[in-house]
């Protein structure tokens, strides 16, 4: 009569295998449907840098056109892709100069080591990370209406999302005059805490738990899937000592 282990090995073998397999498919299962792209930012305060070519800084409500009074982003539905706004203090008017620059930061993993940027000059709106100089798109779509600045980037073109977040700047650097020479004037969109005029809420609903969060399907199955690997385990064990 065949052992009964010899029945029960191949089957355990089997399952610790289809288990293992799930791993990877699991680990990725963080998708937009986990994640929410509604984010609304406001800026009230008049607090444009300015940076003097001596080193001393002060701030401004001037210039308008570089003063971010609001930073939006949402997901445009059916075809999956990020409408990021941009929207200056009336009556600033976005610039399409090549001395003026208005970036957005896209943040898609918690720890923001890496992340995206969307980047308007003159006429131009790319997409590259903050670790190479190569532009993933070097035509991202985008409108300008008056004092909004529109992007829209696909989710395809962000690869695996964990985490979303995002923050603005907006920057010109312009000649005043021959005694104060030339003056760098930047304004954040920012969430962090602490920045100029930002007083966003910067708690997370339901839709934006984390992977690891104690209530995320996720956990639960991958807590669930590692009790059964370390039963399986055992159980190998357990059953080739008895042979």
């Amino acid at each position: 009569m065949m052992k009964i282990s010899r029945l029960y090995t191949p089957f355990l073998a089997l399952l610790l295998v289809a288990s293992i397999s799930i791993l990877p498919f699991n680990a990725q299962v963080v998708s937009a449907q986990d994640i929410s792209f509604d984010l609304s930012y406001s800026d009230p305060a008049s607090d444009v840098t300015w940076t003097y070519e001596n080193g001393t800084t002060e701030m401004k409500s001037e210039p308008k056109d570089v003063n971010i009074k609001w930073l939006r982003s949402e997901l445009e539905p059916n075809d999956d892709t990020l409408k990021l706004t941009i929207e200056l203090s009336s009556p600033g008017v976005i610039r399409t100069d090549n001395i003026t620059t208005y970036k957005i930061n896209i943040y898609t993993t918690a720890e923001n080591a890496t992340h995206f940027i969307v980047n308007y000059s003159d006429g131009n709106c790319k997409l590259r990370t903050n670790t190479s100089a190569s532009f993933i798109n070097e035509s991202v779509e985008y409108s300008i209406s008056g004092s909004e600045l529109e992007c829209f980037v696909s989710l395809s073109e962000l690869g695996n999302i964990t985490y979303y977040n995002i923050d603005a700047t907006a920057e010109t650097r312009e000649y005043e005059n021959e005694t104060v020479g030339w003056v760098l004037k930047k304004d954040f969109g920012w969430e962090v805490a602490g920045s100029p005029g930002s007083t966003p809420d910067d708690e997370l609903d339901e839709e934006e738990e984390g992977i690891f969060d104690a209530n995320s399907n996720l956990c639960i199955a991958g807590i669930i899937l590692a009790v059964i690997l370390a039963a399986i385990i055992i159980l190998i064990i357990v059953i080739r000592k008895n042979k």
